[in-house]
Protein backbone atom coordinates (compact mmCIF):
# COMPACT_ATOMS: atom_id res chain seq x y z
CA UNK A 1 0.00 0.00 0.00
CA UNK A 2 1.25 3.32 -1.02
CA UNK A 3 1.87 5.69 1.62
CA UNK A 4 -0.42 9.41 1.68
CA UNK A 5 0.71 11.99 -0.79
CA UNK A 6 2.15 14.49 1.51
CA UNK A 7 4.42 11.42 2.66
CA UNK A 8 5.36 10.56 -0.52
CA UNK A 9 6.13 14.46 -1.28
CA UNK A 10 8.39 13.68 1.32
CA UNK A 11 10.47 10.46 0.20
CA UNK A 12 10.49 12.22 -2.85
CA UNK A 13 10.36 15.97 -2.98
CA UNK A 14 10.49 17.80 -6.29
CA UNK A 15 12.27 20.31 -7.44
CA UNK A 16 10.27 23.76 -7.09
CA UNK A 17 10.96 24.49 -10.41
CA UNK A 18 9.35 21.15 -11.27
CA UNK A 19 6.45 22.44 -9.05
CA UNK A 20 6.46 25.95 -10.95
CA UNK A 21 6.23 24.20 -14.52
CA UNK A 22 2.86 22.27 -13.23
CA UNK A 23 1.44 24.98 -12.12
CA UNK A 24 1.77 27.20 -14.97
CA UNK A 25 0.77 24.76 -17.33
CA UNK A 26 -2.66 25.60 -16.23
CA UNK A 27 -2.80 29.55 -17.61
CA UNK A 28 -5.23 29.45 -20.12
CA UNK A 29 -3.81 30.47 -23.73
CA UNK A 30 -3.55 34.17 -25.05
CA UNK A 31 -5.09 35.94 -27.89
CA UNK A 32 -3.00 37.65 -30.32
CA UNK A 33 -3.97 40.58 -33.18
CA UNK A 34 -5.59 41.25 -36.73
CA UNK A 35 -6.79 44.01 -38.95
CA UNK A 36 -6.59 45.79 -42.73
CA UNK A 37 -7.48 49.50 -41.88
CA UNK A 38 -5.09 51.79 -43.16
CA UNK A 39 -4.21 55.67 -42.24
CA UNK A 40 -1.60 58.25 -43.08
CA UNK A 41 1.04 59.98 -40.75
CA UNK A 42 1.59 64.02 -41.86
CA UNK A 43 4.80 65.58 -42.49
CA UNK A 44 7.54 62.88 -43.63
CA UNK A 45 5.67 59.78 -42.20
CA UNK A 46 4.13 57.50 -44.58
CA UNK A 47 2.27 54.70 -44.46
CA UNK A 48 2.04 51.64 -47.04
CA UNK A 49 0.15 47.89 -46.62
CA UNK A 50 2.38 45.05 -47.47
CA UNK A 51 2.14 43.30 -50.15
CA UNK A 52 4.52 40.30 -50.39
CA UNK A 53 5.72 38.38 -47.16
CA UNK A 54 9.28 36.99 -46.43
CA UNK A 55 9.47 33.23 -45.10
CA UNK A 56 10.85 32.23 -41.81
CA UNK A 57 14.16 31.74 -43.34
CA UNK A 58 14.65 35.53 -44.47
CA UNK A 59 14.69 36.59 -40.87
CA UNK A 60 18.15 36.76 -38.57
CA UNK A 61 18.41 36.51 -35.06
CA UNK A 62 20.85 36.93 -32.15
CA UNK A 63 21.34 34.01 -29.59
CA UNK A 64 22.72 36.12 -26.80
CA UNK A 65 22.06 40.03 -26.05
CA UNK A 66 24.57 41.89 -27.07
CA UNK A 67 27.45 42.72 -25.30
CA UNK A 68 26.04 46.30 -24.24
CA UNK A 69 23.20 44.33 -22.63
CA UNK A 70 25.25 41.40 -20.85
CA UNK A 71 26.55 43.00 -18.17
CA UNK A 72 25.68 42.81 -14.66
CA UNK A 73 22.38 43.84 -14.20
CA UNK A 74 22.10 46.84 -12.22
CA UNK A 75 19.52 48.10 -9.63
CA UNK A 76 16.20 48.76 -11.03
CA UNK A 77 16.38 52.60 -10.47
CA UNK A 78 19.79 53.16 -12.07
CA UNK A 79 19.72 50.82 -14.88
CA UNK A 80 16.56 52.39 -15.68
CA UNK A 81 18.42 55.66 -15.25
CA UNK A 82 21.16 55.17 -17.41
CA UNK A 83 19.23 53.79 -19.99
CA UNK A 84 17.77 57.24 -20.39
CA UNK A 85 20.76 58.64 -20.21
CA UNK A 86 21.98 56.37 -23.00
CA UNK A 87 18.75 57.14 -25.25
CA UNK A 88 18.67 61.05 -24.64
CA UNK A 89 22.66 61.63 -25.24
CA UNK A 90 22.22 59.91 -28.75
CA UNK A 91 25.15 57.41 -27.43
CA UNK A 92 24.23 54.53 -30.20
CA UNK A 93 23.71 57.36 -33.06
CA UNK A 94 26.89 58.79 -32.21
CA UNK A 95 29.28 55.67 -32.04
CA UNK A 96 27.68 54.42 -35.24
CA UNK A 97 28.43 57.82 -36.85
CA UNK A 98 32.04 57.44 -35.84
CA UNK A 99 32.00 54.15 -37.83
CA UNK A 100 31.61 55.75 -40.68
CA UNK A 101 27.84 55.54 -40.90
CA UNK A 102 25.53 58.43 -41.97
CA UNK A 103 22.06 57.12 -41.56
CA UNK A 104 21.09 55.45 -38.51
CA UNK A 105 17.53 53.99 -39.00
CA UNK A 106 15.94 52.80 -35.51
CA UNK A 107 12.82 50.39 -36.16
CA UNK A 108 10.20 48.95 -33.38
CA UNK A 109 7.14 47.80 -33.93
CA UNK A 110 3.44 47.78 -32.04
CA UNK A 111 -0.07 45.13 -31.93
CA UNK A 112 2.37 42.32 -31.98
CA UNK A 113 0.86 40.90 -29.10
CA UNK A 114 -2.74 42.28 -29.03
CA UNK A 115 -6.09 40.45 -30.26
CA UNK A 116 -7.13 42.36 -32.66
CA UNK A 117 -5.75 44.92 -35.26
CA UNK A 118 -2.31 45.12 -37.74
CA UNK A 119 1.09 45.02 -36.90
CA UNK A 120 2.51 48.24 -37.46
CA UNK A 121 6.12 48.93 -37.59
CA UNK A 122 7.94 52.16 -37.91
CA UNK A 123 11.59 53.26 -38.63
CA UNK A 124 13.09 56.86 -37.93
CA UNK A 125 15.99 58.81 -39.11
CA UNK A 126 17.92 61.73 -37.60
CA UNK A 127 18.10 63.41 -40.33
CA UNK A 128 20.85 66.37 -38.95
CA UNK A 129 24.47 66.75 -40.26
CA UNK A 130 26.23 66.96 -37.05
CA UNK A 131 23.84 65.76 -34.00
CA UNK A 132 26.19 66.84 -31.34
CA UNK A 133 24.98 70.28 -31.88
CA UNK A 134 22.73 70.26 -35.03
CA UNK A 135 19.76 68.85 -32.87
CA UNK A 136 18.24 68.77 -29.25
CA UNK A 137 16.61 65.29 -28.22
CA UNK A 138 12.77 65.80 -27.88
CA UNK A 139 11.63 66.54 -24.22
CA UNK A 140 10.49 63.28 -22.17
CA UNK A 141 11.26 60.67 -25.51
CA UNK A 142 11.34 57.22 -23.43
CA UNK A 143 9.93 53.38 -23.21
CA UNK A 144 6.65 54.02 -25.65
CA UNK A 145 5.21 51.70 -23.16
CA UNK A 146 6.45 54.09 -20.29
CA UNK A 147 4.66 57.19 -21.24
CA UNK A 148 1.13 58.26 -21.10
CA UNK A 149 -0.76 58.89 -23.85
CA UNK A 150 -0.54 62.40 -24.03
CA UNK A 151 2.85 62.15 -24.16
CA UNK A 152 3.22 59.85 -26.50
CA UNK A 153 1.06 61.91 -28.86
CA UNK A 154 3.38 65.20 -28.05
CA UNK A 155 6.18 63.47 -29.14
CA UNK A 156 4.51 61.92 -32.20
CA UNK A 157 3.41 65.97 -33.20
CA UNK A 158 7.11 67.23 -32.61
CA UNK A 159 8.22 64.38 -34.68
CA UNK A 160 5.80 65.04 -37.82
CA UNK A 161 6.35 69.09 -37.34
CA UNK A 162 10.33 68.25 -38.44
CA UNK A 163 10.48 66.34 -41.47
CA UNK A 164 14.29 68.62 -41.79
CA UNK A 165 14.94 66.66 -38.86
CA UNK A 166 13.00 63.38 -39.13
CA UNK A 167 12.80 61.29 -41.35
CA UNK A 168 9.71 58.24 -40.84
CA UNK A 169 8.07 55.95 -42.60
CA UNK A 170 5.17 53.69 -41.55
CA UNK A 171 4.38 49.97 -42.82
CA UNK A 172 1.28 47.74 -41.62
CA UNK A 173 0.40 43.78 -42.24
CA UNK A 174 -2.90 42.80 -42.01
CA UNK A 175 -4.39 39.71 -40.10
CA UNK A 176 -5.13 37.94 -43.25
CA UNK A 177 -0.88 38.29 -43.61
CA UNK A 178 -0.49 37.27 -40.57
CA UNK A 179 -2.92 34.08 -40.97
CA UNK A 180 -0.93 33.75 -44.20
CA UNK A 181 2.13 32.98 -42.54
CA UNK A 182 2.51 33.36 -38.75
CA UNK A 183 2.98 37.19 -36.57
CA UNK A 184 6.70 36.48 -36.46
CA UNK A 185 7.48 36.14 -40.72
CA UNK A 186 4.69 39.28 -41.01
CA UNK A 187 6.32 41.61 -38.21
CA UNK A 188 9.72 40.76 -40.13
CA UNK A 189 7.90 41.65 -43.52
CA UNK A 190 6.76 44.83 -41.76
CA UNK A 191 10.06 45.95 -40.40
CA UNK A 192 11.54 44.90 -43.56
CA UNK A 193 9.15 47.55 -45.72
CA UNK A 194 9.59 50.31 -43.46
CA UNK A 195 13.36 50.18 -43.41
CA UNK A 196 13.51 49.52 -47.21
CA UNK A 197 10.74 52.02 -47.58
CA UNK A 198 12.48 55.05 -46.22
CA UNK A 199 15.94 54.33 -47.81
CA UNK A 200 14.47 54.31 -51.04
CA UNK A 201 12.09 57.58 -50.40
CA UNK A 202 14.86 59.45 -49.22
CA UNK A 203 17.54 58.50 -51.61
CA UNK A 204 19.98 56.84 -49.41
CA UNK A 205 22.81 55.22 -50.13
CA UNK A 206 22.64 51.60 -48.47
CA UNK A 207 26.41 51.29 -47.50
CA UNK A 208 25.36 54.63 -45.86
CA UNK A 209 22.75 52.87 -43.61
CA UNK A 210 22.64 51.48 -40.34
CA UNK A 211 19.52 49.86 -39.07
CA UNK A 212 18.61 48.80 -35.38
CA UNK A 213 15.60 46.79 -35.18
CA UNK A 214 14.11 46.40 -31.55
CA UNK A 215 14.02 43.05 -30.08
CA UNK A 216 15.57 39.40 -30.67
CA UNK A 217 15.15 39.13 -35.04
CA UNK A 218 15.65 41.56 -37.61
CA UNK A 219 14.42 41.38 -41.07
CA UNK A 220 16.55 40.46 -43.97
CA UNK A 221 16.63 43.35 -46.16
CA UNK A 222 16.16 42.03 -49.70
CA UNK A 223 15.76 45.06 -51.45
CA UNK A 224 18.78 47.29 -50.18
CA UNK A 225 21.75 45.18 -50.63
CA UNK A 226 24.41 46.64 -48.51
CA UNK A 227 22.06 48.05 -45.57
CA UNK A 228 23.63 46.77 -42.16
CA UNK A 229 20.45 45.64 -39.91
CA UNK A 230 20.64 44.17 -36.24
CA UNK A 231 18.57 43.43 -33.76
CA UNK A 232 19.14 44.87 -30.03
CA UNK A 233 17.02 43.34 -27.39
CA UNK A 234 15.62 46.76 -25.54
CA UNK A 235 16.57 48.95 -28.14
CA UNK A 236 13.41 51.29 -27.70
CA UNK A 237 15.05 51.83 -24.09
CA UNK A 238 18.58 52.62 -25.24
CA UNK A 239 18.56 53.73 -28.47
CA UNK A 240 17.05 57.57 -29.03
CA UNK A 241 15.78 56.69 -33.08
CA UNK A 242 14.41 53.59 -31.66
CA UNK A 243 12.41 55.01 -28.79
CA UNK A 244 11.12 57.21 -31.65
CA UNK A 245 10.04 54.65 -34.17
CA UNK A 246 8.41 53.13 -30.96
CA UNK A 247 6.21 55.77 -30.26
CA UNK A 248 5.53 56.85 -33.89
CA UNK A 249 4.08 53.28 -34.44
CA UNK A 250 2.51 52.80 -31.28
CA UNK A 251 0.93 56.79 -32.10
CA UNK A 252 -0.56 55.14 -35.52
CA UNK A 253 -1.64 51.98 -34.61
CA UNK A 254 -3.59 53.35 -31.66
CA UNK A 255 -5.88 55.76 -34.16
CA UNK A 256 -6.27 52.92 -36.18
CA UNK A 257 -7.51 50.74 -33.51
CA UNK A 258 -10.30 53.76 -32.38
CA UNK A 259 -11.24 53.90 -36.10
CA UNK A 260 -11.84 50.13 -35.80
CA UNK A 261 -14.07 50.67 -32.78
CA UNK A 262 -16.45 52.61 -35.19
CA UNK A 263 -16.97 49.61 -37.40
CA UNK A 264 -17.04 46.97 -34.32
CA UNK A 265 -18.19 48.96 -31.06
CA UNK A 266 -18.92 45.51 -29.15
CA UNK A 267 -15.26 45.05 -28.68
CA UNK A 268 -14.06 48.66 -27.78
CA UNK A 269 -11.41 48.65 -29.86
CA UNK A 270 -11.20 52.45 -28.73
CA UNK A 271 -10.34 51.66 -25.02
CA UNK A 272 -8.21 48.02 -25.23
CA UNK A 273 -6.48 48.86 -28.70
CA UNK A 274 -7.13 45.23 -29.85
CA UNK A 275 -5.26 44.09 -26.61
CA UNK A 276 -6.79 40.77 -24.64
CA UNK A 277 -8.42 42.48 -22.10
CA UNK A 278 -10.80 40.69 -20.14
CA UNK A 279 -13.95 42.88 -21.54
CA UNK A 280 -12.61 41.87 -24.96
CA UNK A 281 -12.08 37.92 -24.19
CA UNK A 282 -15.60 38.11 -23.06
CA UNK A 283 -16.81 39.96 -26.04
CA UNK A 284 -15.63 37.17 -28.27
CA UNK A 285 -16.98 34.22 -25.98
CA UNK A 286 -19.99 36.08 -26.24
CA UNK A 287 -20.10 37.53 -30.04
CA UNK A 288 -18.01 35.62 -31.79
CA UNK A 289 -15.21 37.37 -33.84
CA UNK A 290 -14.88 40.36 -35.86
CA UNK A 291 -13.50 40.72 -39.34
CA UNK A 292 -10.18 41.66 -37.73
CA UNK A 293 -9.14 39.13 -35.48
CA UNK A 294 -6.63 36.45 -36.52
CA UNK A 295 -8.48 33.20 -37.37
CA UNK A 296 -4.93 31.18 -37.26
CA UNK A 297 -4.22 31.82 -33.30
CA UNK A 298 -5.03 28.94 -31.45
CA UNK A 299 -7.67 30.88 -28.98
CA UNK A 300 -9.76 31.95 -31.92
CA UNK A 301 -9.63 28.71 -34.74
CA UNK A 302 -13.23 27.18 -34.93
CA UNK A 303 -15.01 30.86 -33.81
CA UNK A 304 -17.31 31.88 -36.24
CA UNK A 305 -16.86 35.44 -37.85
CA UNK A 306 -20.11 37.93 -37.03
CA UNK A 307 -21.48 39.15 -40.11
CA UNK A 308 -22.60 42.55 -37.87
CA UNK A 309 -21.85 44.83 -35.58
Amino acid sequence: MLPPLPLLLLLHPQPRSALRVSVSTRISPIFLDSDGLRSTCTGRGYVSRSTSITTRSQCTSISRAPTALSAKRQPRGSSGRKSREKLTSLAAEKDLRKRGYRYIIGADEAGRGALAGPVVAASCCILADDIDTGMTPIAGVDDSKALTQTDRERIFAEVMDRPDLYAVHVAEVSNEQIDDTNVLVATMDCFRQAIEELVEREGFDAEDCYAIVDGKKSPKLVNAPGLSCRPWVKADTEVYSVAIAAIVAKVTRDKLMTEAHDAYPLFEFDVNKGYSTRSHVVAIHTHGACLLHRMSFAALKGREVMNKN
